[in-house]
């Protein structure tokens, strides 16, 4: 699964065919992971190997595309973080030291998106729980006549304290730089 480019030296691209169930290529992808400075690997990827990714001590993760972190889920005791590849990067941004997540639209279309993401690289500060968080974020309202296994259903697709919640972000988590602020350092557009 080595990419031996040019100018790739020490970057492992983790590809479809080192994800395999045989236990001694598993230990050697294990032993070629540890040697390597970099490794890129997708969010498809990384819940195939999440067993090998978060049995390993790296010094930092960086998630390109974080909005794909966007929380789904109830809020049930066993709640999880959504899709297997969400749970899988979720898991090995809080087994890393370090983290930095990137994306240019951190909520694609409400507050609740943001959940896991910030709750990866910083557990609590939005609240306990998700539900705490939509509670407070969220504008949280209980779906009239509709329930999932005698629960209720919650709309958590409002928002509410929206200028405290961007306040608590950008001083602890968020670094924001706008396209006008950055242009003259972006290379040109290929098409």
């Amino acid at each position: 699964a080595r990419d031996s480019g040019e100018g790739d030296a020490g970057v492992e691209r983790v590809n479809q065919s080192a994800c395999t169930q045989n236990t001694k290529k598993n230990a050697t992808l294990m032993k070629e992971l540890q040697r390597q400075r970099v490794v890129v690997v997708s969010f498809q990827m990384a819940s195939r190997l999440i067993k090998t990714l978060t049995a390993i001590k790296w010094g930092a993760v960086i998630v390109d595309e974080s909005h794909a972190l966007r929380t789904t889920g109830g809020f049930g005791k066993d709640a999880d973080c959504g899709t297997k590849q969400t749970a899988a990067v979720v898991k090995l941004i809080k087994t890393t030291k370090r983290a930095v997540l990137c994306t240019g639209t951190p909520s694609l279309t409400k507050p609740f998106d943001l959940f896991n993401q910030i709750d990866s690289l910083r557990p609590g500060l939005l609240g306990s729980t998700k539900k705490a968080f939509a509670e407070n974020y969220c504008d949280l309202q209980i779906s009239e006549f509709q329930t999932v296994n005698g629960y209720a259903k919650y709309d958590r697709s409002g928002g509410s304290r929206l200028r405290e919640l961007h306040a608590l972000l950008t001083a602890e988590v968020m670094i924001r730089r706008l396209k006008k602020d950055v242009l003259s350092d972006l290379p040109p557009k290929r098409r």
